[in-house]
């Protein structure tokens, strides 16, 4: 039993019922975030269609980002580092491993940090925390000597 805040007099009383049901919604909130974080990242391999069929209403910068948005967002594979870009640093195994961790690291504080958001703005902020980690991924890269080499048409 606690204590009303109005009255201290009068008790309230807190069933296991109710305290069951705001745990569940708990993890309902987590589950939430995570899912929408893990739905908006794949949706990354969906813009290089867009700027196909959309190529004639769309500038070519914006084009060319949405057509190797995945390649950007993901780019332990096609790191290089050299005078020509001719050295790769990781092999396609690590690679794999290597956005595995990256991604999963980052959707696990995602999580933690977009809980208990309402889910449009849990929506808006997945979208600006894959676009921010892309942005300061590539920063970090170029700060270390290393570039991604582009692989298109």
């Amino acid at each position: 039993m606690r204590a009303n805040s109005r009255d201290e007099k009068a008790p309230i009383e807190v069933t296991a019922q109710e305290h069951v049901r705001s745990d569940a919604g708990k993890g309902n909130r987590y589950f939430r975030a995570a899912a929408v974080f893990v739905v908006c990242l794949p949706a990354v391999f969906l813009l290089p269609y867009i700027a196909f069929y959309a190529c004639s209403f769309i500038p070519p910068r914006l084009r060319d980002l949405l057509f190797f948005s995945p390649q950007l967002l993901f780019p332990y594979g096609a790191l290089v580092r050299g005078p020509n870009g001719s050295h790769l640093v990781f092999n396609h195994g690590v690679a794999n491993l290597l956005a595995f961790t990256h991604w999963g690291v980052i959707a696990a504080g995602f999580t933690l940090i977009a809980r208990r958001l309402p889910i449009r703005y849990v929506v808006i902020a997945a979208i600006a925390t894959i676009i921010l980690v892309g942005v300061v991924t590539h920063l970090a890269f170029w700060l270390l000597g290393f570039t991604v080499q582009i692989e298109g048409p």
